[in-house]
């Protein structure tokens, strides 16, 4: 599982998508529920949360097996 979050300038990043990295793939599902995407591995899925001038980075987080997601803010 891996989480996708952008960063703007010097503000803290935000999670804005979920995905899980399959061998062959990487579904990724936004924060919001409103898109989904599929790729062929995590990296892909950060063209669909950045911008053409570099305002906004899309980065990813894997995340392991202790994470626990105890709710939406």
């Amino acid at each position: 599982m891996f989480a996708v979050a952008q960063e703007y300038d010097a503000r803290e990043p935000r999670v804005v998508a979920w995905g899980i990295a399959f061998t062959d793939r990487a579904e990724i599902v936004s924060a919001s529920g409103g898109f989904r995407v599929s790729t062929d591995r995590p990296e892909g899925a950060l063209r669909y949360f950045a911008d053409d001038h570099g305002d906004v980075v899309g980065t990813y987080l894997l995340l392991d097996a202790s994470f626990e997601c105890t709710g939406v803010a």
